[in-house]
């Protein structure tokens, strides 16, 4: 059996949340999953607190410890097991020293887009040490088709255009292209309003904004509108349009559910966005940012319904295909157990797996 060790923030991201639970549920008697977290609330105080458990501790010994974000990543590196680090974004934001970390700690670094993968690897990671495994997408969970009762309770009426702007909060910095670009169709026509989750620091600065355009119906946050916590999969079924505007690399779940939701998709051409869409058959891709481009492509969108449906439609198959999640799982068990080492038997991957396309494996994973 190979024992996994899950070291998450208390408040973990979308992705990271999604992801942890997916894999939580495929624990069996080949992969055991134990799942500790850090911070306020969590199972430790504090990035000390966990190292200390970690080295000092008592309790069972894991053969992989998967980190979710910088503070958990530098606790776990701590430890003497070897690391999977899942990326949420790109390499940017890797701690300090990480890649001489890298040279004499087992430690690999997964992305879920090849983007991602590039990014580490300009940063002179190891190659044999960065991996592509897409997010999984629970299609269980996600709705076809506007909910008006939602709609309602959000204060959106039948004829008004909701535009979701697909970012985890801790990103939201590109809000402010989206809100410029929404703000310009509300003035063309009222009906155009953004949808925002409502979660994170740029909330009171993306109502200041509203104010000052003097458009105070412009922005919908749901969880501010409704006063209780709202999953990001419920939006989906109040939107009709996704709106991507963030220009850098960033996690690639809110755009996947979207796709997976069969909305029509809006985006400015970034590294993600040309990996995950097609541009005149799964979405409308401007080659720029420029608002009043972007703007336009929205308005376009919205003023024909088959071909709006007809994107989403194939946006939605794509996500079939790209973030099916026992596919997903089936990859991560893969990775957990040939990280472990040799010790753990039957751990080839299919010739058809995408870990054994995506990623080089050789002595270095001995632990």
């Amino acid at each position: 059996m190979t024992q996994v060790l899950h070291l998450l923030p208390s408040e973990p991201d979308l992705q990271a949340s999604r992801l942890a639970a997916a894999l939580r549920r495929s624990s069996d008697r080949q992969v055991e999953i134990v799942t500790r977290t850090i911070g306020r609330g969590g199972d430790y105080r504090n990035v000390a607190h966990a190292v200390a458990a970690l080295r000092l501790g008592r309790g069972p010994t894991f053969d992989v410890v998967h980190a979710w974000d910088r503070s958990t990543l530098i606790a776990a590196t701590r430890g003497e097991a070897p690391v999977i680090y899942s990326l949420s974004d790109s390499a940017a934001r890797l701690p300090a020293g990480f890649r001489a970390q890298m040279m004499y700690r087992q430690v690999h670094l997964v992305s879920t887009t090849h983007a991602g993968r590039a990014a580490c690897m300009r940063r002179q990671m190891p190659p044999d040490r960065c991996h592509v495994i897409s997010p999984p997408v629970d299609f269980g969970s996600i709705r076809q088709g506007r909910n008006e009762a939602f709609r309602q309770a959000l204060g959106l009426g039948p004829e008004e255009l909701a535009i979701l702007v697909p970012e985890e909060p801790a990103g939201a910095g590109r809000h402010g292209l989206a809100l410029h670009i929404v703000s310009i169709l509300h003035v063309l026509e009222p009906r155009y309003r953004i949808l925002l989750w409502g979660r994170g620091e740029h909330v009171a600065a993306c109502g200041r904004l509203a104010r000052k355009l003097k458009q105070p119906k412009l922005i919908v946050q749901a969880e501010r509108q409704l006063g209780r916590r709202v999953e990001f999969e419920e939006l989906l079924s109040a939107a009709d349009m996704a709106l991507v505007t963030a220009r850098q690399a960033e996690p690639a779940y809110p755009m996947a559910l979207c796709m997976a939701a069969g909305l029509p998709i809006v985006a400015g051409l970034s590294v993600i966005v040309k990996e995950l869409l097609s541009d005149g058959r799964s979405a409308t891709i401007a080659p720029t940012f420029q608002p009043r481009d972007l703007a336009q492509r929205v308005m376009k969108l919205a003023e024909n319904p088959a071909r709006a449906a007809s994107l989403g439609e194939a946006a939605a198959a794509d996500a079939r295909r790209q973030f099916d999640p026992s596919r997903v799982v089936e990859e991560y068990r893969l990775l957990y157990r040939r990280v472990a080492g040799p010790c753990h038997p039957g751990v080839e991957p299919r010739r058809d797996s995408a870990l054994s396309t995506m990623t080089v494996t050789g002595p270095s994973l001995a632990r």
